[in-house]
C-alpha cells in the first residue's frame, strides 16, 4: 500500500516543484503535444533572443481541450520583432493576436486544441524576450491588478 501511495504522490510533487518540461524556441520545433511546461524565447530563462529569427512552434493539448499560454514576461523590439499567435495547428489558422514591444499577450487561449506561435526578429536590436506557462482546459483567472 505504501508503494502505491508513493507512485501516486511523487509525480504530483515533481510536477508542482519545477521539474516540468521547458521549451526554448531555438529552431522550428514542429508540433509538441503537452499540457504543462514553460515556453521561452531562444535565449532561454536567462538570456535574450537573437537577431534575424523566423521561428515557429505549435503546442497541442493532444486531447482536444483548449490550450493556453500565460505570458508572465514579454519584451521584444517594438514594431520590428513580432510574435503572431494562431488558433490552430498552422500559420494558416485564424490569428489570435500579434504582439511586439511590451504589449504582452497576457493569457491567450486556443479553443481549437492547438496554438501556433511564429516569432520574427529583424537584423538589429533585441529585447529580453518572453516567458509563458503552458496549460490545458480553462486558464486560471488573472489576479486583480487594481489593488
Amino acid at each position: 500500500m505504501k508503494h502505491v501511495l508513493l507512485r501516486l504522490v511523487i509525480p504530483i510533487f515533481l510536477s508542482f516543484y519545477g521539474l516540468s518540461q521547458t521549451y526554448t524556441l531555438t529552431g522550428n520545433l514542429g508540433t509538441i503535444n503537452t499540457c504543462t511546461g514553460t515556453f521561452f524565447d531562444s535565449g532561454g530563462s536567462a538570456g535574450s533572443y537573437t537577431n534575424s529569427q523566423n521561428r515557429t512552434v505549435t503546442f497541442c493539448s493532444g486531447n482536444g481541450q483548449p490550450i493556453f499560454l500565460n505570458f508572465t514576461q514579454f519584451a521584444t523590439e517594438a514594431g520590428w520583432d513580432i510574435m503572431t499567435i494562431y488558433n490552430g495547428p498552422t500559420t494558416a489558422s485564424p490569428v489570435l493576436g500579434t504582439y511586439s514591444g511590451t504589449n504582452s499577450p497576457g493569457t491567450i487561449v486556443a479553443t481549437s486544441g492547438c496554438i501556433t506561435i511564429r516569432f520574427i526578429s529583424d537584423g538589429s536590436v533585441i529585447g529580453a524576450g518572453w516567458t509563458a506557462t503552458i496549460g490545458c482546459g480553462t486558464p486560471p483567472p488573472s489576479p486583480n491588478m487594481s489593488n
